[in-house]
């Protein structure tokens, strides 16, 4: 079965031996006790009281007087302090499995070997799982709020120090967190994956409000340098002799989709196009004809208009006479006077194939005729 110390001897016990000089009280015993009563003393067979005719401190052995000169002093070891250096203390029947103390001279750890296999050390303030080894639970590891290091130099760890939320710190810096039903990459960390798959099925991915389905991307608030996408078809054309227009998305002409955002009150309605004076006449739905130079479109955009903003257009339809003209319209940001207001915002200047002025009036665009215009952007 498993002991402690050196191998136990049976029916002998150690004992040693001094000749007293009538003088000398101390003597040096061979091994260290750790009190009187682990010594059986005699002096020429007479059986000392232990403390009171002796004591001993280490491995010196005092008597209270001097034994006479010739006296027998006989010393038998019942206990004595082991020194465990360089040895197992505790180990089973074939000496696989065991603790040891210190397999060098004052290392100061103690080591588990199991079924030959050094599995764990303790120094000091420390537990040690070595190589191949592990720790299992049953139940609960509370670690307090403390961090648990996963790297050799100890500049990789988990935390949960603030309750609720579990930090993730690499190289040295908090690059993660975790919070109820949130995953954070913190500033200066990124996320980089091939594949963003959804956990119920046909509901999609979220970004930001970005919904991406199988076969279908829905971007109402798509924006490049915080601008959002413009996207839109205007149709101007001569009612009865009377200009009008209305902005549309498709060919149904009864919605403005999802990217008119930019162009204020822009309307699927068809409205009376105002042509009046630019300075004293208001626009209506998202536009007007300035007076000054009728061959410009006057878009209503914010004012003053955003920088880095951008809008590309182009007459998608052209019924008006004679139809084989080709005419272009330019975007351009100029600044005037509309209904008192003096800003610049986005025109377009109409031009047919030759450079000369298109105007947009009744006698360019007859009587059922029609422009039709398709812009993309980002306005605002």
């Amino acid at each position: 079965m498993p002991y402690i110390g050196n191998d136990i001897q049976f029916g002998e016990l150690t004992s040693q031996t001094f000749t007293g000089d009538g003088s000398t009280t101390a003597f040096t015993l061979g091994y260290t006790v750790a009190n009187p009563t682990s010594l059986i003393v005699t002096i020429s067979n007479v059986i000392q009281e232990p403390t009171t005719a002796y004591t001993v401190a280490g491995t010196t052995l005092t008597c209270t007087s001097a034994p006479a000169d010739g006296d027998t002093i006989h010393v038998r070891f019942l206990g004595r302090v082991v020194d465990v250096a360089n040895a197992a203390i505790l180990q089973d029947s074939d000496q696989d499995t065991k603790i040891q103390v210190e397999e060098s001279a004052d290392e100061d750890t103690i080591r588990f070997d199991i079924a030959g296999a050094e599995d764990f050390t303790i120094t000091a303030n420390s537990f040690n799982v070595l190589s191949g080894s592990s720790i299992l639970s049953a139940g609960t590891i509370d670690m307090n709020g403390t961090e648990l290091i996963l790297d050799a130099d100890a500049d990789t760890t988990i935390t949960a120090d603030t309750d609720d939320t579990i930090d993730i710190k690499i190289a040295g810096a908090d690059d993660f967190q975790f919070t109820a039903n949130d995953f954070t990459a913190l500033s200066g960390s990124t996320i980089s994956t091939n594949t963003i798959a959804e956990t119920t099925a046909d509901s999609g991915v979220t970004i930001d409000g970005l919904v991406i389905k199988d076969g279908n991307t829905n971007l109402p608030d798509l924006k490049l340098q915080d601008k959002t996408l413009f996207a839109l078809n205007l149709n101007l054309n001569n009612a009865g002799g009377t200009l009008k227009h209305s902005e549309y998305r498709d060919a149904s002409n009864t919605s403005l989709g999802d990217y008119a955002g930019g162009l204020n009150n822009a309307t699927s309605t068809i409205t009376v196009t105002p042509t009046g004076t630019d300075g004293s006449t208001a626009m209506a739905a998202g536009m007007k004809i300035s007076s000054a130079s009728t061959n410009f479109m006057i878009l209503d955009t914010d004012v003053p208009i955003p920088a880095d903003t951008f809008l590309i257009a182009a007459i998608i339809e052209n019924t008006c006479s004679p139809s084989e003209k080709q005419i272009l319209c330019v975007p351009e940001i100029i600044n005037r006077n509309v209904n008192g207001t003096t800003a610049k915002r986005f025109e377009l200047i109409h031009k047919d194939t030759t450079g000369a002025a298109f105007a947009l009036n009744t006698t360019n665009i007859a009587s059922g005729k029609a422009l039709k215009y398709q812009f993309i952007g980002m306005l605002v």
